[in-house]
């Protein structure tokens, strides 16, 4: 019984349209509720028949008739009703890409305040739809053509689109643009997202799934794929571009702003910064209080080379250890 009812299921699957394969990993409700209700039907009427009767009847069926009882129009009916008003996240939690797209299209031109709301709205694990379309890795239809539409949809609000971009839900961490390098997605939603959000490549995810940066789950995964070499790329020129920014602003706080005398112990003190890092930002601070802004920024052209992104840092690491005092012996 067992074997027959997984025989009729994988059937069953390949008749409704939004269950073919490839697919996401989780199934619907409503498409298992549906073919509960179809088996035990099917298993009523099987009872009250024979074998012999049940084949005989088997045999005679055409090719349309089973195509009916296998989930025809009246699944596609049903099922087009069931999701009609639903937003772009419920239809993308249920794997249905090409609703969710002619959702966003048609409401772009009727309520785009609507469908903005809709695209910034996180469910209760915390993931958008955005989210949602790239967990299943792109590689169904209409996957590329939705995600597209989605940045650049939330790109009329940058506030909101960077914090879209750079949620991590608790349960794995991952970005938009993490998921979109676990599933080898297009080159145009990985530059699409770098470019939006350039953060996200040196953001870690959750320590359960490896802690690990979009490039280092792109070159675990497709180590060969234009993904991982362009994830690569522009993690290395970023974390330079980053440290040279960083540094300036830096210099350009302390000494220009804020007036600070360059090498100076207690200005030192006041800024809070060790003896290197203020060695650093005092030459670089001289040269602007000087205006010597281009020397200033040839000395920051040093900087970065061969930068590499934080390692993996232990529980042990960081913690320092103190001595315990001895304990007192009664006389």
């Amino acid at each position: 019984e067992r074997s027959k009812r997984a025989g009729y299921y994988l059937r069953y699957l390949h008749s409704v349209p939004e269950c073919t394969f490839p697919r996401r990993c989780r199934l619907s409700s409503r498409v298992l509720t549906r073919f509960d209700t179809w088996y035990q039907s099917k298993a009523m009427s099987r009872n009250n028949h024979s074998d012999e009767d049940w084949s005989g009847e088997r045999s005679k069926r055409n090719s349309s008739t089973d195509d009916e009882d296998w989930g025809g129009d009246s699944d596609d009916s049903s099922s087009s009703s069931s999701t009609e008003g639903k937003d772009i996240l419920f239809l993308c939690e249920e794997g249905l890409l090409e609703r969710a797209l002619e959702r966003v299209t048609q409401m772009m031109v009727d309520s785009f305040d609507g469908i903005l709301a809709e695209a910034l709205r996180f469910n209760r694990d915390g993931n958008s739809a955005l989210h949602e379309t790239l967990m299943g890795g792109c590689s169904e239809p209409f996957a590329t053509d939705l995600a597209v539409r989605l940045i650049n949809l939330t790109s009329s609000d940058p506030g909101q689109q960077r914090g879209l971009l750079a949620r991590g839900p608790r349960s794995h961490g991952r970005t938009p643009l993490h998921w979109a390098s676990w599933g080898n997605a297009d080159l145009t939603i990985v530059r699409l997202l770098v470019s939006c959000y350039p953060q996200a490549l040196c953001m870690r995810d959750d320590a359960k799934h490896g802690s690990r940066t979009p490039y280092e789950i792109a070159a675990r995964y497709w180590p060969m794929g234009s993904v991982a070499s362009f994830l690569k790329e522009k993690t290395e020129s970023y974390l330079r571009y980053r440290i040279q920014a960083t540094t300036h602003l830096c210099a350009n706080r302390f000494f220009v702003t804020e007036g600070l005398v360059p090498f100076d112990k207690s200005d030192r003190l006041k800024s809070g910064l060790g003896p290197k890092p203020f060695f650093v930002a005092s030459v670089l601070g001289y040269t602007m209080q000087r205006e010597m802004i281009p020397l200033t920024l040839h000395i920051l052209s040093f900087l970065g080379k061969g930068a590499k992104h934080n390692p993996k840092r232990s529980r042990n690491n960081g913690k320092e250890t103190r001595r315990q005092p001895a304990k007192r012996t009664k006389n």
